[in-house]
């Protein structure tokens, strides 16, 4: 797994069971079992395309334009991810420059992402 989270916090399904506050409950690596969200590291951005099409247009541009990025692929769509330099707001329901709706997680603003939900036993998928 790329070196994306600074720490992981055990989950029921999307929701972690500690505030991203209570460091004493990260944990340093992935649990064995169980449902967990990974903590973004504090230079990383994640843009999340949640819709098939958006996804599929999102790993185009990706591919011809050779960018150097993570992928996870999500059940829904796509997570990008980046080294953020300067974006310091994180935004639901934005529209990139082409167009494509995503949303926007900070790891300067604690963003947690899912990393395995076992009720619907889907475990993230590094592209």
């Amino acid at each position: 797994m790329a070196d994306l989270f600074r720490g992981y916090i055990a989950s029921k399904g999307k929701a972690p069971l500690a505030s991203v506050k209570e460091k004493d409950k990260w944990l340093t690596e992935p649990p064995a079992s169980g449902d967990y969200v990974g903590i973004l590291r504090e230079d990383i951005i994640q843009i999340d395309f949640d819709d098939e099409k958006s996804a599929r247009i999102a790993m185009d541009i990706v591919k011809e334009y050779k960018l150097r990025c993570d992928i996870i692929k999500t059940t829904r769509g796509i997570h990008l991810y980046f080294k953020n330099n300067d974006t310091i707001k994180s935004q639901g329901k934005w529209y990139t420059a082409c167009g494509l709706e995503c949303d926007v997680g900070l790891g300067i603003k604690d963003c947690v992402t899912p990393l395995r939900r076992t009720k619907q036993v889907t475990t993230t998928k590094f592209v």
